[in-house]
């Protein structure tokens, strides 16, 4: 409810910053801990990339808690993309440079799917929830989905299809990709950082 207000006030960069200085603190603590480093995805606004200290904030936080960009992930949706002008591919390729994982979110909710596949500088792209019914039962949708991963895997784009919760489409998305990543309540639901570490450690 309050991520709109802030977006018209101007107010989500700085939630964007805190979050992101949470997660690097929170990899720093992992890491201390001896635990094996995994990943993590931060989604932004788009009002950051026009922010031209953008990147260089991100990689001032990142060298404040002394961890690698390869652990991060800088995730934009897909709808902060559309306009797709120069300043968005601009920064994207700033971020790529400054060692950063760059991913699409909502990817197929609109109308410029490929056209961001054509020009955008993106290293993961995470396929919406609404792709995937819960019986899963339509040809038409296995045939988009498969091309779609298709597709990316030609161009070296990572597939995430989010939101899958039953054992026939995680096994269908398997079987179509080996560069596909399967995420949802099938496997987990959110968590606190304490319930995470448990987690993972069960998985060791």
């Amino acid at each position: 409810a309050f991520i709109p207000v802030f977006e018209r006030n101007g107010f989500i960069t700085k939630l964007d910053l805190y979050v992101f200085e949470e997660t690097c603190a929170a990899l720093r603590r992992w890491s201390e801990l001896g635990r094996a480093q995994i990943p993590v995805s931060v989604n932004f606004s788009r009002l950051n990339m026009y922010d031209d200290n953008f990147v260089q904030s991100l990689k001032d936080i990142v060298q404040k808690y002394n961890i690698s960009t390869d652990l991060l992930e800088i995730e934009l949706t897909e709808s902060a993309l559309a306009y797709n002008d120069e300043l968005i591919i601009r920064r994207m390729n700033e971020l790529r440079e400054a060692g950063f994982c760059l991913s699409i979110d909502d990817f197929g909710t609109g109308y410029s799917s490929l056209n961001l596949l054509r020009t955008l500088p993106v290293n993961v792209i995470k396929l919406d929830k609404r792709f995937f019914t819960l019986k899963f039962d339509s040809e038409r949708e296995r045939v988009i989905i498969t091309s779609i991963v298709g597709m990316a895997q030609q161009l070296g784009i990572t597939v995430v299809a989010e939101g899958v919760e039953t054992k026939a489409q995680a096994d269908f998305l398997k079987g179509i990709g080996k560069s596909i990543i399967v995420q949802g309540f099938l496997y987990a639901r959110p968590m606190s950082e304490e319930d995470l570490l448990r987690w993972l450690s069960e998985g060791e």
